[in-house]
């Protein structure tokens, strides 16, 4: 057993980059985003390595292989597994200016720019602090080593490889001076000089909740790009710009780990489809129509507003002088199925825009911390409309990500939020009155688990929302809904809702 790095430190090395996914351009208004939290997690045990420096290597337990450089079906990197893998790879912090020092768990001097601390002894997570420019976190070892067994599985008909695992907690990050392009955070492996990346910006930044998220990049995307897994030599590598501070823990090459159905079970890299586009101003406009002039202009992300089950209705109780907002809506006409829900959608395109994946999504991760999604809920002042008189009048709404009909998509799909209800009748909603909505982001999509469906969050393409009536034995109806008018305007994300949008 050890608890500290006892392997001589090995000079940075120049390394040719394959990079995987490139950022989209976006625009936007904030320069920096500051996820800011305070945790604690404590785990026991202590990093296993029955690795022989002194000669060419040993077999170990729990499967290390028959050839002196053959590792077994998992390489524990930092990781309390309490079987006895091999791991001969270690830890070490690179700052700017190429310069690695192995981790220990203790302040790291030496180091310009990062800095690594925890109780490494006991394989807790490690707080990961880079003040600005380039470094990284890297799992070097002396010679190359083969992880083929790292990738194999036993059931095809559920799994299809390994993955570079590990879990993090991201406790403030620097989106960079242009935000069109933020700060990248690359998971790479390397044969040599030869290193190969998957860009997972949007999971480290969407990771910024009071729980650890567990990311995973199957084998076989590096593989792809050309790695050779049996002369790997650095098995692992999180390299970061800017300024960012992240709790990193276990962290291991773990075999029978990539479903069939990856991108739905959060998986990132080569599963995920196409770039979506990423959003990171401090407001952005979902759906917004403005009277200008004589006409009514629709601005906002949301292009396409869909109706299932009704009749299309604009709601103009804030009146028609110029720059008045209207709210699009819809109206339960003769189409009202009092068996079904009525349906109003606000999607980035139309569906025969939508039918595959060419046409970017929109990512939402840079909103996940402190981040709102805000609208106005009205019901016109209008006699004919038909209120409730039982029960409690709810509005539901969700995100959803590419249907699994959607040309080219990862099988599986990337699941869609939470669907959230909203207590009208608490909110004494009632003709020609307006409400206004705020929804923190992160409960759409964080289960009750504390676990964030990272890739719907990634690919989102269209908000619905529809409303319901709950009686007292909680059952859920429609019928008392004909007739019924009602419209959202002006919906919007927020990033940091406490502050005044530039």
């Amino acid at each position: 057993m050890i608890c500290a790095a006892s392997m001589p430190r090995k000079k940075a090395k120049s390394v040719s980059l394959i990079l995987r996914k490139r950022l989209p351009t976006m625009t936007y208004k904030k320069s920096s985003l500051a996820l800011l939290i305070t945790s604690a997690v404590a785990l026991t045990g202590c990093l296993s390595d029955n690795y022989d420096y002194s000669g060419g290597g040993n077999t170990g337990g729990g499967g290390g292989g028959g050839a002196s450089n053959e590792l077994g079906l998992q390489v524990p990197l930092y990781h309390n597994d309490p079987k006895e893998f091999n791991n001969p790879y270690v830890m070490y912090a690179v700052d700017s200016d190429g310069t690695e020092t192995a981790v220990d768990g203790n302040a790291l001097p030496a180091a310009s720019n990062i800095n690594v601390e925890g109780e490494f002894a006991k394989v807790s997570p490690l707080t990961v602090t880079v003040t600005d420019n380039q470094a990284s976190l890297r799992f070097l070892a002396n010679q190359d080593y083969d992880i083929t067994k790292s990738n194999g599985f036993y059931d095809a008909e559920k799994f299809q490889g390994g993955s570079v695992q590990f879990y993090v907690k991201t406790l403030s990050y620097d989106l960079g001076d242009d935000p069109a392009n933020p700060n990248p955070v690359l998971l790479s492996m390397a044969n040599g000089d030869k290193k190969f990346s998957a860009d997972i910006t949007s999971a480290v930044i969407a990771s910024a909740g009071e729980q650890a998220q567990f990311i995973r990049v199957p084998l076989n995307c590096f593989m792809d790009d050309g790695l050779d897994l049996t002369t790997v030599d650095m098995a692992m590598e999180i390299e970061t710009t800017g300024a960012i501070q992240y709790e990193f823990s276990q962290a291991r090459l773990a075999n029978n780990s990539v479903t069939v159905t990856p991108a739905n079970v959060n998986i990132q890299g080569c599963y995920n489809n196409n770039n979506s586009k990423v959003l990171t101003d401090e407001e952005t406009i979902i759906l917004r129509d403005t009277k200008v002039g004589s006409t009514w202009e629709l601005s906002g992300e949301a292009q396409d507003i869909r109706i299932t089950r009704g009749a299309a209705a604009n709601i103009t109780n804030n009146g028609v002088d110029e720059d008045a907002i209207r709210a699009r809506g819809i109206y339960y006409d003769e189409k009202f199925d009092p068996e079904r829900r009525s349906i109003l959608s606000f999607a980035i395109d139309i569906g025969a825009n939508l039918k595959d994946m060419t046409q970017p999504r929109l990512d939402l991760s840079h909103y996940m911390l402190n981040g709102e999604l805000q609208a106005e809920f009205v019901i016109p002042n209008n006699g004919t409309v038909n209120m409730p008189t039982e029960g409690q009048l709810e509005l539901v709404m969700q995100f959803y990500s590419p249907g699994n009909n959607t040309i080219d998509l990862s099988a599986g799909g990337y699941g869609n939020s939470v669907a959230l209800t909203y207590n009208l009748t608490a909110a004494e909603a009632d003709k020609g009155k307006t409400i206004d909505i705020a929804i923190p982001l992160r409960d759409f999509f964080t289960s009750a688990n504390g676990q964030v469906s990272l890739n719907a969050l990634q690919y989102v393409e269209k908000l619905e929302t529809h409303v319901q009536v709950r009686h007292s034995d909680d059952s859920i109806k429609f019928d008392a809904l004909e007739g019924f008018r009602y419209g959202l305007g002006d919906i919007k994300l927020v990033m940091n809702p406490t502050d005044t949008p530039e």
